[in-house]
This record gives structure tokens, C-alpha cells and sequence, in this order.
């Protein structure tokens, strides 16, 4: 890497010279060449003279000039520079490479067209035991940093992919039939108040180190969650106990009802780790029980390798090779290649693969968080009431288009992808209703009403009048509140700015890091944070939102908010009956719901999903701490000679599950 550097920046220090032509040059215009000494500068050429990219004479005696003859194409040498980085993971570090100055521009087109054919499907064949097998490969471009891999703190949504394909849960909930299915343990059982919880494991499950997993391995795993700091340290927050039996059983005592704990444990953060590894010495290369385990690992890439000894239905493909691409650069580095697989979240135009086969799913909801904690907003309601009325929900989503779905009414998504023609009858009917009614709302100035949450199931919160007067009711002086995001939102944060600034309210963007959207720093500075709040998964990861300490939701409500929200969270676990589904589907089911359980909350009917949602949505609109704007999607597009492609609710797939079938 280091020589191809400094054939180039020799080389085009003499640009003007032609390939094989010999010239004369002084060690003295050598070493300024290269920006060392007359003595590096000799180490250096003798260097290049053995990787035969070079002749060089050295002249003899002082005063006299050495003789200088280029041998490879300077094309060429970027070319493989630049290819070389990328095999070693540093994609980022091959684009900053063909961008420097001087670079022919032919090289870069030629680089693009290779990076295509880089992704994608490789399969050949090895060696095994006399034995010739086929080892297939799948090379998948991500644009985004892997953040963290400790499951008790790993949040993003990549991050959380990884982790289900390298660790094992006791549970594993599947998420199309709404179901909980075993994982690491076969069997369990709750008492009759579900306060006393026993799992059963499976025998012979083995860590990629090759040891066997036991009762004490998922005792350490959980007991750690329990007692550390960690960001799902929520899903033991019911714990009081948790003890070994023997070595395939485990007991988890409980200091109040949870009826829903098994579902808690299908958590990515519960994930099983070895007992007796410190937890640094598994940061790079996490083991776990998993179809894959992670081979290699780099800031730009990491390699995971089939697992032989999984459990479970073992995967299909041998290797999966994941590449870190600039976001700049995404457009060009999924290709057309055989097996390629490329996961769109909206940030570039994805017409290049309109003939490819495509899925969608809804993965969340687009929502700014009003900080109820500091600042002018959290003393001002009016000013929060024009927030949440003076946004259009339906103008958002037609102008920032692909990846902005139908308008959002609360932590809650659709089965569709953002139209009415992907809805069952009733919702659709209720999504032309609301969106005439937007309409209408927009266009009619003079209506002083504002949308009642409770009588519309599907409300939009728009009235652009009632919004402005609220402004001017308000102790607004007309300086700027400042709103944070990250670089996925930073189109919808300046789209934002500017309709804010139509009823009077100026906005300032701040983009960081979206591993320091979270930081106390900047929740110290922000007035409102503008992020999606990933709730496809179902209930678990909507109690993550209200129950975490990391939520973004929770840590700018006040305390009193979080006290009610926790009332209803106690009562949410211990009255749910889980037998009637983890979920309840919140839209798709609650026509069924209603003729099941009371519509008043009460304590003489069990507390359904929805009854929960119901408290958790009015205690955030009531004080307008929040404003839900539309619901995201996620859409994969795949060769069709990739098989078993099947979007899960993180707008992946599970890398077992595929496999490759030859084209005839």
C-alpha cells in the first residue's frame, strides 16, 4: 500500500513524462518528491526498483544526475491500489484514494464498473478432506458503521441484524405469525401468577469457541444485563433471581407478574454470551451460538463464516462479506452481479434498480421528540401544540417521496408501504378519509378547530391556523430552537426547518453522529430531536421505547409522564394474556379487540396491547410532548437468482435462510 503511494506521488511529479522513457533528476528533486530526506528518498527508490516498477541509475560523484525511468502505468497502479483496499475493507480509503488530485478520470469509471462486480454472489471451489467443495460466498455493501455488538448495548438497527445471525436467545420470537418459538431453550413455563419462570435447554448447543453452552452460561448472560449499565438492562427490570437447576434448566424468579417475560427474552439484548469472558476480549469478535459466526472484523468489514455446529437448521451459504460504502457512493456499488443483494432506505435515487425484484416493509415511525425536560418547550404547551399541528404530515410524505409512508398517528406501523391500495377495505377507507380531511384542513384557513385524537383512528394532527395563533399565544420570541439529527433525516430535518418557518418558528439543524444523537451533550442543547423510532418488531421494541433509559422517547419526558407511563407498564405485564398473541396488532385486530375486552380501562378486565398503546398514545399527545410524522420503510432489491429473500421488520434478511440457484 505505502510503495503504490509513492510510485504515484513520483509519479505525477513528472506527469509530463511518458512510461519507459528515461530521464535525469537529482537526488535533491527526489526527496522533495517524496517529502523526505535524500537518504529515505534512496531507501524508497531501491524499493520500487525491486517491485521492478521502476530503473533507476544513480549517478555517481557529487554534482552528478541520476537517471530515472518509469515502468508501470500510472493508471494501473491506482487501479490495484484501489482494489487492494477494498479487499482489506477500506472502501472509504479506495474512494479517498481515486479522488486525489491527478487521478485520470478513466480510472475511476473503470474502478465503479469493478466494485459492481465485486458484490454479489462468488462461489468456488476448495479442498476438504480429499474432498472438492464449493464455497460459496455473498459480498453485501452496508452505509453505515457498525456502532456495537455487545447485544446488552447494541441499538442500531444493522447492529441488532448481526447479532441475531451470531447469538441465540431463549426464546425467538418470529415476528410474520406472531409467535414465540424455541431458541436455546425447547420448553417453558410460567406459574399462575407469573412470577416464577422455568426454561428447559438443549443439549449439546456449542459457542463458536467450540464449548458447550450450559444452564450457567444463560444465568451469567442475564444476570450481567441485570446488573450492568447497559442499554436493555429494561428487560430484567421485573428480575429478582436467576439460579441454575442443573445444567439444562434454568429458573428466573420474579419481584412482580410478567406474563409477557418470554417475549422480553427473544430481545436481541438477552442474547446468550459465554460465561467467565471478560466482555472486552469479545468486542472485535463476539462469540456466541449463532448460524455465523464473525471470522474478521475491521472498522470497514467483517466476515461472517457458516457455523457447522449450530443447533439449529444450519445455514445455507458458507460466507457472507460485508463492506462499509460511503453513502456518497451507494448508487455505484450494488451492481448487477448475480446474487447481489442491496438494502434502500431512501438515501439515493433507486431507479437504476427498477428491474430488479424488490420488497418493502414499514420499519418505524418518523417523529420529533419535544424536550420536556429543559428549555422554552418544556414550559410552553402552546408552543408544543403548534409543533404538532403546524406540520402537513401528507405534504411530508408526497414531497420526500420513497422511503415516507402514510401519515404516522403514534408507535405504531401499517401492513403496507405508505399508499391506501396496500391496506385491507377499512383502512384504506380510513386513510382517504384522512387524507381528504387533511386536505381540507390545509386549504380552509378559517377553521379554528383543531382534530380530536380520540374520535379519529387514524389521526392527522394539521390545522396550519389554529398552529400560528398558538404561536402567537405563546412566550415564543422568535429565536432559534435547535433540532438534532443524524445524517439519514438530515432532507426531512431541512424540510422541517422550512415548514416551521411558514407559522413563524425558526429552526436550526444540527447534524451529528447518530451514535451521539443520545449523548447527554446534545440532549442537554436540543430543543426537539428528529429520529425514527423503530417499532416493526412489535411490542417488545415499542416497550423499549417507553421502558429503556436510552430511548430517546423517555429521556425528555418528565417525571411525572414517566411515572403514569410506568403504572401502565406494570399492569400491561401482569394483566396481559399472551396466549392471545405476543402482539394483538394493534390496527389489524383491534375491531376483535373491542368485543373481547372493555373499552374503559378499569381493574375489572384484563389490560390488553391496545389498551396499553391507547395509555402510552394519550399521555404523549395530551401534553404534546411528541409529533408523529409519518411512518418508514425499508425496501430490499435482490437478483433473482437469490433465493429464500424474505424482509424481516429491520429491513434485513436472515443470512441462513439464502441461497444461490445457478441461471440455465
Amino acid at each position: 500500500m505505502r510503495l503504490a503511494e509513492e510510485y504515484v506521488r513520483l509519479r505525477l511529479c513528472w506527469q509530463q513524462r511518458g512510461q519507459d522513457e528515461a530521464f535525469h533528476v537529482t537526488m535533491a528533486e527526489l526527496a522533495a518528491a517524496l517529502c523526505c530526506t535524500s537518504r529515505n528518498a534512496r531507501l524508497i527508490t531501491s524499493r520500487l526498483m525491486e517491485a521492478g516498477w521502476i530503473v533507476f541509475v544513480s549517478g555517481r560523484g557529487r554534482g552528478h544526475t541520476s537517471v530515472l525511468t518509469f515502468c508501470r502505468p500510472l493508471a494501473q497502479v491506482v487501479l490495484d491500489e484501489a482494489k487492494e483496499r477494498v479487499q482489506h475493507g477500506d472502501v472509504p480509503g479506495a474512494f479517498d484514494w481515486l479522488h486525489q488530485p491527478g487521478v485520470p478520470v478513466e480510472v475511476q469509471s473503470v474502478f465503479m464498473d469493478w466494485l459492481g462486480s465485486y458484490f454479489g454472489y462468488q462461489g468456488h471451489q476448495r479442498n476438504q478432506d480429499s474432498s472438492v467443495l464449493l464455497k460459496e460466498t455473498l459480498r453485501l455493501p452496508i452505509y453505515r458503521p457498525i456502532v456495537c455488538l455487545d447485544p446488552a448495548d447494541a441499538v442500531f438497527a444493522f447492529d441488532t441484524q448481526l447479532i441475531y445471525q451470531v447469538y441465540s436467545r431463549l426464546v425467538e420470537y418470529d415476528v410474520p405469525t406472531d409467535s414465540l418459538q424455541p431458541g436455546i431453550a425447547h420448553h417453558w413455563e410460567g406459574n399462575a401468577d407469573a412470577t416464577r419462570w422455568s426454561f428447559y435447554l438443549h443439549k449439546h448447543v456449542r459457542f463458536h469457541n467450540d464449548r458447550l453452552l450450559t444452564a450457567d452460561d444463560v444465568v451469567a448472560s442475564l444476570q450481567r444485563l441485570m446488573n450492568g449499565t447497559y442499554a436493555h438492562r429494561w428487560l430484567m427490570q421485573t428480575v429478582n433471581e436467576i439460579h441454575a437447576v442443573h445444567p439444562h434448566k434454568v429458573i428466573i424468579e420474579l419481584n412482580q407478574p410478567n406474563r409477557l417475560l418470554p417475549l422480553l427474552l427473544s430481545h436481541s439484548g438477552a442474547s446468550i454470551v459465554p460465561a467467565g469472558i471478560d466482555a472486552a476480549e469479545t468486542i472485535i469478535l463476539p462469540i456466541g451460538t449463532g448460524s455465523y459466526r464473525l471470522n474478521e472484523r475491521t472498522a470497514g468489514r467483517c466476515v461472517l463464516e457458516r457455523f457447522d455446529s449450530y443447533y439449529g437448521q444450519g445455514a445455507l451459504l458458507d460466507e457472507i462479506e460485508i463492506l462499509i460504502v460511503p453513502e456518497q457512493e451507494m448508487s455505484v456499488s450494488s451492481g448487477y452481479r448475480p446474487g447481489v443483494l442491496t438494502v434502500l432506505t431512501g438515501e439515493f435515487d433507486t431507479a437504476v434498480f427498477d428491474h430488479l425484484p424488490r420488497q418493502e416493509t414499514p420499519t418505524g415511525v418518523s417523529m420529533l421528540m419535544l424536550n420536556r425536560r429543559y428549555g422554552i418547550l418544556a414550559k410552553d404547551e402552546a408552543l408544543r401544540q403548534a409543533f404538532c399541528y403546524g406540520v402537513d404530515r401528507l405534504a411530508m410524505m408526497m414531497e420526500l417521496g420513497d422511503t415516507y409512508g402514510m401519515p404516522a398517528t403514534g408507535l405504531t406501523v401499517h401492513d403496507g408501504s405508505g399508499t391506501a391500495d396496500h391496506l385491507p377495505p377499512m383502512q384504506a377507507e380510513q386513510w382517504h378519509k384522512h387524507a381528504l380531511r387533511a386536505a381540507s384542513l390545509q386549504s380552509d384557513h378559517t377553521n379554528s378547530g383543531k382534530p380530536l385524537f380520540a374520535d379519529d383512528p387514524f389521526p392527522i394532527e394539521t390545522d396550519i391556523q389554529y398552529a400560528i395563533q398558538q404561536v402567537q399565544q405563546s412566550a415564543y420570541d422568535g429565536s432559534e430552537l435547535h433540532l438534532y439529527t443524524f445524517q439519514r433525516h438530515e432532507r426531512a430535518a431541512y424540510w422541517l426547518r422550512d415548514a416551521y418557518a411558514a407559522i413563524g418558528i425558526r429552526l436550526s439543524v444540527q447534524i451529528v453522529p447518530w451514535s451521539e444523537l443520545n449523548s447527554e451533550s446534545v440532549l442537554a442543547k436540543a430543543d426537539l430531536l428528529l429520529f425514527e423510532a423503530v417499532v416493526s418488531g412489535g411490542l417488545y421494541r415499542q416497550l423499549e421505547y417507553i421502558q429503556s433509559s436510552n430511548s430517546l422517547i423517555r429521556r425528555l419526558l418528565p417525571d411525572d409522564s414517566l411515572i403514569r407511563l410506568q403504572t401502565w407498564t406494570d399492569r400491561l405485564l401482569s394483566e396481559h394474556d399472551a396466549h392471545n398473541g405476543m402482539c394483538d396488532r394493534y390496527y389489524n385486530q383491534q375491531q376483535q379487540l373491542a368485543d373481547i375486552h372493555a373499552t374503559v380501562l378499569d381493574d375489572t378486565c384484563l389490560f390488553s396491547v391496545s389498551d396499553w398503546l391507547d395509555a402510552v398514545h394519550d399521555e404523549l399527545r395530551q401534553a404534546y410532548s411528541c409529533v408523529f410524522l409519518t411512518e418508514r420503510t425499508a425496501a430490499m432489491v435482490f437478483h433473482p437468482s437469490l433465493c429464500d429473500v424474505q424482509i424481516n421488520e429491520r429491513g434485513w434478511v436472515d443470512f441462513g435462510r439464502l441461497w444461490f440457484r445457478e441461471e440455465e
